[in-house]
């Protein structure tokens, strides 16, 4: 007979999933059926930890960026990630700046699990020294991403500006070693931005990482920041008319809450050029439909977006995360389309269909093994004295 203390705790669990499931349920709907007032929380919400970065990559916009240097006190921290555990949505520690960088970063990640809350990480890796991983993973880190443009030291080393590629690779290796150790309890990813200076490596870039104990080997479409980047041409598509612009669906599923405790209402606003709340102020919870998160809803159902540029910052009419550049096939910034195909697929398969890549145990500890016996092997084919096997 199970004791009364287990079947409390099984009861926790099936009404915490319960909750889970008309969330997500709830969210599917708000998000194919767009209007002012969104009834599901936020599906995701990124905490940036920081502000500042180490690297100066060539496509991103932190060398431009106009608000000054901040690390988030982790007393707003916590009292963040409480307001927001009822309603148990992913918790990403990163928005602009190199996360590893918070002096508690470690710490936050603790916070995040003792609530019962998922966090999840990006990072460029030149700061994943073996310690700091080994705590990040007892902490309960749930995911992490490498940051890897490029695969080879010269193309990745012209993107990621102050880095040195052998370093980063030595440190996301090592991690990787450490993950398998402990029986493989962080989601891992390497993610490769597809762009003109990187299209030759990205056969290679296949062929390294896919090698490695890695739940995910992506390649990620550009994004233009806004018309920063200039790669990405959008004028073919704004020549349409405004009625046939696709609504975007990251207001009803996420937003940004920056290092100083400001919210903004789209996670890609790096200079916060449009503000809903305080989280100082604030309970979190209320921003997500406060006025001001209403009103850019609104706005952009109506598809007005020139109502949120300001004079040479443009905001959503510059945006290329609406529109088809790129390949985004497994892009997940503008989940769900359809209403009635998700929830098939959520009531027949429990699974969405756009989900998080999981290798299975046994390639993952296969792959461990290859590492562990061939790392020196795998490091000279990718310092390219080495054909890759």
């Amino acid at each position: 007979m199970p004791s009364t203390k287990s079947k409390n705790k099984r009861v926790k669990e099936i009404k915490e999933d319960i909750v889970k499931d008309y969330n997500y349920l709830n969210f599917l709907y708000n998000a194919t059926h767009p209007k002012a007032y969104c009834s599901s929380p936020p599906h995701q919400v990124y905490i940036e930890a920081t502000n500042v970065c180490n690297l100066r990559c060539s496509h991103c916009p932190q060398s431009t960026m106009r608000r000054r240097p901040q690390y988030m006190d982790i007393g707003l921290f916590e009292k963040i990630i409480k307001e927001l555990s009822p309603s148990k949505p992913f918790i990403d520690l990163y928005l602009q700046g190199e996360s590893l960088l918070h002096p508690k970063i470690v710490e936050m990640v603790k916070i995040s699990r003792d609530y019962g809350l998922l966090p999840r990480i990006t990072t460029n890796a030149t700061l994943l020294k073996k310690e700091l991983s080994k705590k990040l993973i007892a902490a309960g880190l749930n995911k992490i991403e490498f940051s890897m443009s490029g695969a080879t030291k010269k193309t990745y080393e012209d993107i990621h500006r102050g880095a040195i590629f052998e370093k980063t690779l030595n440190n996301v290796l090592d991690f990787l070693e450490l993950n398998a150790e402990a029986g493989f309890p962080v989601h891992t990813r390497s993610v490769f931005v597809e762009e003109v200076k990187t299209k030759s490596d990205k056969e290679r870039y296949y062929k390294l990482f896919s090698k490695l104990p890695l739940d995910d080997v992506y390649v990620s479409p550009l994004i233009n920041m806004f018309g920063w980047n200039k790669e990405i041409d959008l004028n073919p598509f704004k020549k349409l008319p405004k009625e046939r612009w696709p609504i975007c669906k990251c207001p009803w599923r996420q937003f940004g809450i920056n290092a100083d405790g400001t919210v903004r209402a789209c996670i890609f606003d790096y200079d916060s050029r449009y503000l809903i709340g305080d989280a100082n102020k604030e309970n979190i919870r209320d921003i997500w439909n406060s006025k001001k998160m209403q009103k850019f809803r609104q706005t952009v159902v109506d598809r007005r977006y020139e109502d949120f540029d300001k004079p040479g910052l443009p905001l959503c009419t510059e945006c290329s995360q609406i529109w088809p550049t790129g390949n985004k096939s497994s892009d997940s910034t503008q989940f769900p389309q359809d209403f009635i195909k998700e929830m098939e697929a959520f009531f027949g398969k429990k699974q969405p269909t756009l989900k998080a890549k999981y290798s299975d145990y046994e390639t993952k500890n296969k792959k461990a093994g290859y590492l562990k016996k061939h790392r020196d092997e795998w490091m000279a084919e990718a310092r390219g004295e080495k054909e890759i096997s």
